[in-house]
């Protein structure tokens, strides 16, 4: 270890042995101060080895080669075009360092075929109701189609209505669609479970209501009336060949 004694300040701090004759920094005061040469001992001056000289020959050599050395077959004869094309950007490199931009060529065409329109398919849309609902019973409505059918849909077809009862069959016709069957005509005979008379077709959000019902529970139903449907079926009493439809019925709170 070598013993220095800062000139600025006077403190006595050590360096290591291969420090002598640097410049260093007092830790006290943060001057600069030398870093003395022992008696008998000069500092070696640095020497470079001889691999970092023939790292640096080499680097140089290649960086010639890339600048000035081009093949014969890359370089253009004097007065030829230049072939833009298939140019790259080191045939377009000049001495100098400078580059040559090659001229645009001319532009793409544009088509002028009309592109065909665009059709989406967009889910049918539940037209909004401005009229109230027209209240009816169960009963009034299957006897009014029973009595006088011109008459009951002059009043009810087409329209909106609102239904309550409670449902006796919950399930899905032969087309698969779900509904809810309401009013048996004929009960002398509990043995006979003739079909209902009112048919009230569900609309996606009254279908998850309904999947919640409990039995004897009554509910109000609105949907758009469609009328009279021969189906032909013994409801118990001649006449009622028919079935009353309600379509995209709701449930009501």
């Amino acid at each position: 270890m070598l013993t220095v004694s800062c000139s600025h300040c006077n403190r006595t701090f050590y360096t290591p042995d291969d420090w002598s004759g640097k410049s260093v920094r007092c830790p006290s005061c943060f001057e600069p101060t030398t870093v003395p040469v022992p008696e008998g001992r000069r500092p070696v001056p640095w020497q470079p080895s001889p691999f970092v000289l023939v790292a640096v020959v080499a680097s140089v050599f290649v960086l010639a080669l890339l600048v000035g050395g081009r093949p014969a077959a890359g370089r253009r004869a004097p007065g030829e075009a230049l072939s833009v094309t298939n140019t790259s950007r080191s045939d377009l490199l000049v001495p100098g360092g400078t580059f040559h931009e090659p001229l645009p060529g001319p532009p793409a065409p544009v088509s002028t075929k009309e592109k065909p329109p665009t059709t989406e398919t967009k889910p049918p849309v539940r037209p909004a109701s401005s009229e109230e609902p027209v209240v009816v019973e169960v009963t009034e409505l299957v006897e009014a189609y029973f009595r006088n059918e011109l008459a009951a849909d002059q009043k009810y077809r087409g329209k909106s209505v609102k239904i309550t009862s409670v449902p006796e069959v919950i399930g899905r016709d032969a087309d698969g669609r779900p509904y809810v069957g309401m009013y048996r005509i004929q009960r002398i005979n509990p043995l006979e479970m003739h079909p209902p008379a009112l048919r009230c077709y569900l609309s996606p959000s009254g279908e998850a209501q309904v999947a919640n019902l409990k039995p004897g529970q009554p509910v109000a139903f609105q949907g758009v009336c469609k009328g009279k449907k021969k189906d032909g079926l013994n409801r118990g009493i001649p006449g009622y060949d028919f079935v009353v439809v309600v379509e995209d019925c709701d449930v009501l709170p």
